[in-house]
């Protein structure tokens, strides 16, 4: 058995159509797999989890077409696999695609950087993101420092070639580094074609600054509102802090509550705790209990 059944699949189809963002991203997972695959449908299901919060899996979508326009429906693994042993680009790509995204009869993040590596070299951008992020899950599966250097070198390349996912992941590592001017100069370049973690990157550098970059938070709203509706917890955080000290905009102690329930919702527990202190000094909720 693959794990999910018949009945379970029906159960999981009306949940996922019903909006449950868990449900898509499990049908995702299962129309990915070698077992079940059906790409298509895989592929559909990755955009409508896209469109309904999961900026997450932002950087699989490019990978996951390509794949379905070099492939088709099913992987034919193992004829790609004589192919792509003997050198060939699209057989590479597919390989290396299958392997660290799951698709593959097996899941191997290691033998899926030796096969993308090659294509990655020849300018590919979709196959320099995708090592860029494999690097850096290696990176933290093995705590080999060498691998973040390797997913920098990636990230670095691909955002020169204008793909806006590595410049946010840029953006991402220079504040890690504590390179505020640099972050900006990044996070401002994935922000104007549209991404949205470049969005919500560039609004919190607006709204708190960095080390060398001081706060300019009346810049930081459209930015936040920007991201937001593509689901990022820190865009949310950030908006319901600003409405609630009046940073930038003019204060809301409503739209600050309902920002920060999204936040705490998703984890996020600076807003967690400010929602608790609110409640604390909020008559009517102590009313209430």
């Amino acid at each position: 058995s693959n794990g999910v059944y018949a009945d379970e699949l029906t159960v999981l189809q009306e949940s996922a159509e019903a909006g449950n963002l868990k449900a898509q991203l499990e049908l995702v997972e299962y129309y990915s797999k070698y077992e079940t695959q059906d790409l298509m449908k895989g592929l559909g299901w990755l955009k409508r989890a896209l469109q309904n919060g999961a900026y997450f899996m932002e950087s699989a979508l490019d990978p996951y077409e390509k794949l379905v326009a070099d492939a088709g429906n099913t992987i034919d693994y193992d004829a790609f696999l004589k192919r792509a042993d003997a050198g060939d680009p699209e057989a590479l790509f597919v390989v290396g695609t299958a392997l660290v995204l799951g698709m593959a009869p097996e899941m191997d993040l290691e033998k899926g950087i030796h096969y993308l590596e090659p294509v990655a070299k020849s300018g590919n951008v979709i196959a320099q993101v995708l090592l860029a992020n494999t690097c850096f899950t290696m990176a933290s599966k093995t705590g080999n420092e060498e691998y973040i250097s390797r997913g920098f070198d990636w990230a670095q390349m691909a955002a020169d070639l204008g793909n806006s996912y590595a410049q946010a992941l840029l953006a991402g590592h220079f504040i890690h580094e504590g390179n505020g001017a640099k972050a900006i100069k990044w996070a401002l370049a994935a922000y104007r074609q549209g991404s949205p973690s470049g969005a919500a990157t560039v609004g919190n550098l607006y709204a708190y600054g960095m080390d060398d970059l001081q706060p300019q938070p009346e810049k930081a709203l459209q930015p936040l509102e920007d991201a937001f509706p593509a689901g990022h917890p820190t865009a949310a955080e950030t908006l319901g802090f600003m409405y609630l000290d009046g940073r930038g905009v003019e204060k809301d102690p409503g739209k600050a509550r309902r920002y920060l329930e999204f936040a705490a919702a998703h984890g996020m527990q600076e807003a967690i705790n400010q929602l608790q202190i609110m409640d604390t000094n909020d008559p009517d909720k102590l009313e209430e209990k």
